[in-house]
């Protein structure tokens, strides 16, 4: 049976919000946005974008993110990250959202998430899943038991 793996980016106090811009997650007045920026460099994105690139299995998101990945990623040019997320399967867990998804590899797992995903891990019982972010979806996966393995950003380089 394939894994799901959640990579998220959590403060010591529970705070789950997008890290990469200032404006990509404001929701009840978070201004702390982009704080990883600061962070990143050369080597950190090309080791990212390997590990990425030799990923084999697909991405599990929820609408949000889901929403502005797609609102930003393939619009970036010379990225190591761009034409792995183009590539990568990606499965999108919502109830508000219909197909057909705009970003090319999306699969819209429709209607409640736990029932959708497990599903898909019936249909293609060897296929690893990543959900990057996604909190809502996490939240539902983990009270579910259905997250395998759970890593810190730094241990993805």
């Amino acid at each position: 049976m394939g894994t799901i793996v959640a990579v998220v980016s959590l403060t010591l106090d529970g705070v789950m919000q997008a890290p990469g811009r200032a404006d990509e997650d404001t929701r009840d007045g978070f201004r702390r946005g982009g704080w990883a920026h600061r962070y990143n460099d050369a080597v950190q994105g090309r080791v990212m974008g390997e590990h990425m690139a030799a990923h084999r299995g697909a991405l599990l998101l929820g609408r949000r993110t889901y929403q502005d990945f797609h609102g930003y990623w393939p619009r970036q040019q010379d990225n190591p990250f761009t034409e792995v997320l183009n590539k990568t399967e990606k499965f999108v867990a919502s109830r508000t959202l219909t197909e057909p998804l705009p970003w090319q590899n999306s699969t819209l797992l429709a209607g409640e998430a736990v029932g959708a995903v497990r599903r898909l891990r019936t249909q293609r019982p060897d296929l690893d899943l990543v959900v990057l972010g996604s909190g809502e979806l996490l939240r539902s996966l983990m009270r579910a038991g259905m997250i395998a393995t759970y890593r810190r950003a730094e241990e993805e380089s």
